[in-house]
């Protein structure tokens, strides 16, 4: 049986890509890369409809679990705005 990818899976392969720019931007980053091309191969990560677009809170906490686990870094730029970049541990474990 194949392991499906989950949240934390999707958002260290999209960092790894680059940084991203926003928690909105991020919400919808993830939703795209989740149902334009890993809809198949991922679990459901619960999006609804939000003010702002796509919005899961099962996103959400797995930007926490990986800043926590220093997966990631979030730099602050103001109320809302963050930076999401992988750190050296994040780049090694997507390698």
């Amino acid at each position: 049986m194949n392991k499906k990818l989950n949240a934390v899976d999707i958002i260290l392969l999209l960092l790894a890509n680059g940084k991203t720019v926003g928690r909105t931007m991020m919400q919808k980053q993830v939703f795209l890369a989740y149902k334009e091309v890993l809809d198949e191969y991922s679990e459901d990560l619960l999006y609804y409809p939000d003010k702002t677009g796509p919005y899961s809170k099962v996103i959400d906490d797995s930007l926490k679990y990986l800043k926590s686990i220093n997966l990631i870094r979030v730099i602050n730029r103001g109320e809302g705005h963050q930076t999401y970049i992988l750190t050296f541990e994040g780049k090694r474990k997507v390698e």
